[in-house]
């Protein structure tokens, strides 16, 4: 019998979570409540992406190669190792925050303070760095974003 996996790309580790995460994704939408998927993220709007909290996805090593940080599957050494960004200063500034701790949000203004970047270029790099991490499923929200954008806003019970 053939490995189902194979033919849609997905390695065998990460098929569960991505089927869970499109499971949920599918409840979400059916009981009329925000739902996004991963290649979604980017039609967020700021104030919602810069509430998640990314964090690197476990099914992965995370390496510098070569002066280039990589990632491979931690469970198959045969695995591709794919290249994602130059180890910069700039780029480790922000992919070392990503913790799933710290919100977009939170690394955003800690990177501005740490490379004397104005707030605009801090969030534009640090939400492509995401963004582009999140779009191969080496990084992924830890939180749900609608969720802690509603946390994040002050309610005034006295209104």
């Amino acid at each position: 019998m053939s490995d189902p996996t194979k033919s849609i790309g997905c390695p065998r580790r990460a098929f569960l979570p991505m089927l869970l995460r499109e499971v949920a994704v599918t409840v979400k939408s059916a009981q009329g409540m925000p739902a996004h998927q991963i290649n979604e993220l980017g039609d967020l709007p700021d104030e919602t992406l810069a509430a998640i909290r990314p964090i690197i996805n476990p099914i992965y090593r995370i390496r510098v190669v070569e002066g280039q940080v990589c990632s491979q599957l931690k469970d198959d050494e045969s695995a591709p190792v794919r290249m994602h960004f130059a180890a910069t200063p700039e780029n480790l500034a922000v992919f070392n925050r990503i913790n799933g701790r710290q919100s977009i949000g939170e690394i955003v203004g800690e990177v501005a303070v740490t490379l004397g970047w104005e707030a605009e270029q801090s969030f534009t790099h640090t939400r492509d760095m995401f963004l582009g991490l999140a779009s191969q499923l080496v990084a992924v929200p830890q939180n749900s974003p609608e969720l802690d954008v509603e946390r994040s806003v002050p309610q005034d019970r006295h209104a």
